[in-house]
Order: structure tokens, then sequence, then C-alpha cells
């Protein structure tokens, strides 16, 4: 095999390059990146292909400011509770990737439409949940523990304490799971009487 037709494992046939910034672009705006293609299927060295279109008649968004909490999702008549719920545990920071994710959005589900008590979660509702996902219920419990420290340790904490209407004290406890689910559902009610869910 001739090792001269095939370039090496980390050249790459493009590069990504940012646009200069004018001085009458804001600060607080993102940047334009652009990918320069050198003979990449066919894409001379001249040609640009734009990631973000630019143009000065356009409108740009401005970052948001580093102090400024994140919107937390308010639910709207007709859009489904899971989305609702998956979007609003996002903006506190769980992450989606963790199994904890889909067993809070599930628990959350069941507290939300069936009455059970909030202390009697791991009794009734985590075996409700493992069964619907094929799992144990100390799965569950552990999954939604791990959720929880997860997005704790990711200092999503003045999030958190938005949603529970306080400011945030220098070194917050983190919440049990139960504290974290009841906190989460009692948001999750207040705002769908609000809105006449």
């Amino acid at each position: 095999m001739d090792d001269a037709k095939y370039p090496a494992f980390d050249t790459k046939p493009y590069r990504i390059v940012k646009s200069r910034s004018e001085a009458s672009v804001p600060v607080n705006v993102a940047p334009t990146y652009y990918i320069v293609a050198s003979d990449l299927q066919g894409f001379p060295l001249q040609q640009a292909i734009p990631l973000v279109q630019m143009s000065t008649n356009a409108q740009l968004a401005p970052r948001p400011p580093e102090n400024q909490l994140p919107p937390l999702p308010v639910p709207r008549p007709g859009t489904p509770m899971r989305w609702y719920i998956a979007s609003l545990l996002r903006c506190l920071g769980v992450p989606a990737r963790l199994s904890g994710f889909n067993y809070l959005v599930e628990t959350l589900l069941l507290l939300v439409n069936r009455p059970f008590e909030t202390r009697l979660v791991t009794g009734e509702v985590y075996p409700v949940v493992a069964k619907q996902c094929n799992t144990t219920p100390i799965g569950v419990d552990q999954a939604i523990r791990t959720a929880v420290n997860q997005t704790w340790q990711e200092q999503n904490i003045p999030v958190y304490c938005a949603l529970m209407g306080r400011s945030p004290a220098p070194h917050e406890p983190r919440p049990t799971s139960c504290e974290f689910l009841a906190n989460v559902l009692m948001y999750v009610r207040i705002q769908m009487a609000e809105c006449h869910y």
C-alpha cells in the first residue's frame, strides 16, 4: 500500500477561522465563524462556507449577561406535560445524558397526575417508575440521586434557588432527591394553577 496517496491522520482538509470584528459591532455579540476549505471535495481555497450568515443589515442577537439567570419555562395549554417537565429539568441543569433525568421526568409526571404524597416517593412512586422503565426501584433511586448530585456539582444552585423563590446562601446544602422532587413538583403545580393548565 502506497502511503504517499493518503494524508496523515492528523491533517485536516479544512480549518475554521473567525471573521474580523468591525468597530461598529458591539462587544457582546457572538462572533461569526467560517469554514475555509482547501480542496475539500471540489471547494477551492477561494470559497468560504459561512457557519453563521453574516450581514450588515441583519439584527445580531446579543449574548445574555453572565449574571442573569436563564428564564424558567412556563407551561402553555396544548404543550405536553412531559416536554414542560423535561425543559424545566434542563433549565435546572440536570444532565439529560443520565438515566436519572428520564426517571425524574417519569416520577414528576406520576406525581403531577396522581395524588401521591411526596414523603411516600421511595415506597410507592419509585416501584411504579421502575416497572415502566424495566428496572428496579433501587436503580431508580440511585439514578435520581446521581442526577441531583451531578446538578449540584455543576453549580446550578442559583437557578434552583430561584425556582424555590429565595436567594442562594453562600454554602447552600444539597437537597435530597425527595426534597428536589418536592420543590420541583411544587413549582410545576403553582405554574399549572397560574396558567390554568
